[in-house]
């Protein structure tokens, strides 16, 4: 017991550390640019998808970006930075995922914008950004009627997708729920077998997909099984995950296209695609935004 509590103690004292870690890097940030709007990210990719939706909701607007690594630690610095009586929160906004956790225990204010989505890769997973991409990326401009039936494809696909992977969400959204440690395989093979019009179960068990130090009680499973249930698997389900799919289903889709597949007949197949080239911050300048994204962006100050 006295070394449960130990680590405890320990756990506090770190965090207060990289708290006043955090904070003595935004002072530092805001004493070289005293006038100009800062914006707190979760990671390098955060960065550059954002950036892509800010441009196009605001062109010209100038802020400076913060990289964080990862949600907690945006949401230490905006506690640390909204409870600063010197008020280092001015001009100050921090963008994070919802994920399965939500806020943590952490505080919210109109600084601080949410993803209503799992994550910023359930924005970009869309018909639309396909759509969009299939006009660019795989040269069917000109051919309405052979995106359509593309699309149509990737609708089915995309949900069948969701259903696969259903369980692994589930095991996930528990674990949260039940604040255990998890282990991810980054593997899209352990997620789901993907094929052009053939999405089926991964041969990977849930278990060896997702390892947890222990296995949730059916009592545990019960508590949460109606929360789970009634999410949207479009915009609450892993996105991540979401975004793998895409990605694979893409490569097959030039794999198609390469071997001179129906989906496009009567297109200029002498155009080189490379899905390898088509990044997630690609796909946000086509792309959706977030659920009150242009809100909250739109009410931030050109300055300090």
């Amino acid at each position: 017991m006295a070394q449960v509590i130990d680590d405890e103690v320990q756990k506090l004292i770190d965090a207060r550390e990289r708290s006043a870690v955090l904070k003595t890097m935004l002072i530092t940030l805001r004493s070289k640019l005293p006038n100009t709007i800062i914006l707190a990210f979760e990671g390098p990719d955060d960065k550059l998808v954002f950036s892509q939706w800010i441009s196009r909701v605001r062109p010209g607007f100038v802020y400076e970006p913060l990289t964080c690594k990862g949600k907690k630690q945006v949401l230490q610095l905006h506690d640390g930075a909204i409870k600063d009586k010197a008020g280092l929160s001015n001009g100050v906004y921090f963008f994070v995922d919802r994920d399965f956790d939500d806020l943590l225990s952490f505080s919210s204010s109109d600084h601080l914008f949410m993803t209503q989505e799992y994550s910023i890769e359930n924005t970009v997973v869309h018909r639309a950004t396909l759509e969009n991409l299939l006009k660019n990326e795989f040269h069917c401009d000109g051919a309405p009627e052979l995106r359509a039936a593309i699309v149509t494809v990737f609708d089915k696909d995309y949900d069948d997708f969701l259903a696969a992977t259903r369980t692994l969400n589930e095991r996930l959204f528990l674990a949260k729920q039940l604040h255990l440690k998890v282990k991810k395989s980054n593997k899209v093979k352990d997620l789901a077998e993907i094929n052009l019009g053939a999405i089926a179960a991964s041969q990977t068990t849930p278990e060896e997909a997702i390892k947890l130090p222990r296995e949730p009680t059916t009592q545990e499973i019960s508590d949460h099984t109606a929360t789970f249930a009634a999410l949207d698997p479009h915009i609450r389900y892993r996105g991540k995950w979401a975004f793998q799919f895409f990605q694979k289903w893409l490569e097959c889709l030039q794999s198609a296209r390469n071997a001179g597949s129906d989906y496009f007949k009567g297109t200029d197949l002498t155009q080189t695609v490379n899905t390898s080239t088509i990044t997630i911050q690609a796909m946000a300048s086509n792309s959706r935004f977030p659920v009150n994204f242009e809100d909250f962006l739109n009410a931030i100050p050109d300055r300090v």
